[in-house]
């Protein structure tokens, strides 16, 4: 009769904490939707409807195939966590959610990182080594096998932990990591987890480092070419400024008969208008040339915008404590929850990073979109 009692009481404070997660469960389920149908778009238009060189194609290639399987297995195990916060049993499945999903979301970031250095060979280091897309290949699966490798010890510092609810004594259960007195976390989880934090962060710094020096080598490319641009036209003369002219007029037709023929061999001369043209021409064109390089750009300043918070939040609190779960505020704890899963945002947002960098993406995208 107590175990029952004890079962009522769990569901219904599991029901009560599930209940103040609703808000966050909606965006997760507009997660899935969203990020699994614009990246099954993004393979489709770059696989079949355009046609772009190979080595682009299997980076973007790569990334969406990625996303597809976080914005299905990060959003699914954050609504699970969410729909059963202290109602949660079964050990060998939450190892394992817990483990897929953190090294999926390692094999994220890794490949934004192998996108920055490729980026930066070709636009910094244009005349030095480059990657061949062979390389490419064994480099991706590489990353893959070292993230899987390297999250394996989660299956030892995951697992089906209780909590405690203080005022009503009763006991729940949560898929988290260990850090009870009953069951508590050893030095070498600790160490584990905070290598695996400064690699996060390090990471993160990287990809950073690595997009400012490519930002700012596009940047000064385009500046160049400008100034190149508009030096093509600044000795043309300004007729106001002309002084008065004293010459004959022989000597004026044989001046114009010579202005003429300059004229004609120099058609690249025009007026201020113009020039003016020539500069938008010219970044329109810098920025068409270099659309992926400005594309792979954001989505890394996305990339480390949305995993930053997640950090914060995993270092700063302890979201499978007994504390977070009994003496914390349901829209703190709610504020809280959500950053702790922004990350899935640089999942879904991807679609519409090509949508605005790429214009042939955008074409593509508009015509499926818009079908009768």
């Amino acid at each position: 009769m107590e175990e029952l009692s004890n079962s009522t009481g769990i569901l219904n404070w599991n029901y009560e904490l599930a209940m103040t997660l609703i808000v966050i469960d909606i965006f997760l389920g507009i997660y899935i939707v969203v990020g699994v149908l614009g990246n099954v778009m993004i393979i489709y238009i770059y696989k079949v409807r355009l046609d772009i060189k190979t080595d682009d194609r299997i980076f973007i290639l790569a990334l969406a195939a990625v996303d597809i399987v976080v914005c299905v297995t990060g959003p699914a195990f954050s609504l699970t966590r969410n729909i059963l916060p202290v109602a949660f049993y079964g050990n060998t499945t939450c190892k394992i959610l817990w483990f897929f999903t953190k090294a999926m979301n390692a094999v994220s970031v890794e490949l934004v990182l192998v996108i920055g250095i490729e980026r930066y060979l070709k636009i910094c280091r244009p005349f030095g080594m480059q990657m061949n897309n062979q390389a490419k290949i064994i480099i991706l699966a590489l990353s893959i096998i070292i993230c899987f490798i390297g999250h394996a010890p989660i299956f030892f510092f995951y697992d089906q932990i209780p909590v405690q609810n203080i005022p009503l004594n009763i006991t729940g259960s949560r898929c988290g990591r260990i850090h009870s007195p009953e069951y508590p976390l050893s030095d070498t989880g600790y160490i584990y987890l905070l290598v695996i934090f400064v690699l996060a962060v390090g990471t993160l710094g990287l990809i950073v480092l690595l997009y400012v020096l490519i930002g700012r080598r596009i940047y000064k490319r385009i500046q160049q070419k400008r100034e190149r641009s508009m030096s093509k036209y600044s000795f043309e003369p300004d007729p106001a400024s002309e002084p008065m002219s004293t010459t004959t007029e022989h000597e004026t037709f044989k001046q114009s008969n010579s202005c003429v023929k300059a004229n004609e061999q120099t058609p690249s001369v025009q007026r201020t208008p113009g020039r003016r043209r020539s500069s938008s021409v010219t970044l329109k064109n810098w920025r068409e040339k270099h659309r992926y390089s400005l594309m792979f750009l954001i989505i890394a300043g996305t990339c480390v915008v949305t995993y930053i918070p997640t950090l914060i939040v995993n270092l700063a609190i302890n979201l499978d404590s007994a504390e977070f779960w009994n003496f914390t505020s349901p829209s703190l704890r709610q504020l809280y929850l959500y950053f702790f899963q922004v990350y899935i945002v640089n999942h879904v947002v991807n679609p519409f990073i090509y949508g605005y960098c790429d214009r042939a993406f955008r074409k593509e995208m508009k015509k499926m979109l818009c079908r009768k």
